[in-house]
């Protein structure tokens, strides 16, 4: 089953604010996980934080954010993987739209962009 998840707009050479999502362990045993990345663009993403396991009946955040290094969309996946018996792999579409960095220029003593 595959989500979709933007990730907002986020200037070039410049980290996004983190995007949590979060996967519940509804079973009664742990829940042992990774998450990896993968896709066209999956260099503009940077997976912050995902628990290698969650303990049962509990949840926990994956953190994902965008870190583009050129303009334009960028598209990934996110696959968490995981030793649930139904649900073994989640998958995540993720985008975000990389801007220029804007030009600051000052004059007379105030900035202007």
């Amino acid at each position: 089953q595959q989500h979709g998840r933007a990730l907002g707009e986020v200037t070039v050479g410049m980290n996004g604010t983190p995007v949590e999502i979060t996967v519940s362990n509804t079973g009664d045993a742990d829940l042992n996980m990774s998450c990896e990345l993968q896709g066209t663009h999956l260099g503009s993403f940077q997976v912050v934080q995902c628990p290698a396991s969650i303990p049962a009946s509990q949840s926990a955040d994956v953190q994902l954010r965008c870190r583009p290094w050129t303009t334009g969309t960028k598209v990934a996946q996110l696959r968490i993987n995981s030793d649930d018996a139904d649900e073994a792999a989640l998958l995540f579409n993720v985008t975000c739209l990389a801007q220029a960095t804007a030009d600051t220029v000052f004059e007379n003593g105030f900035e202007a962009e």
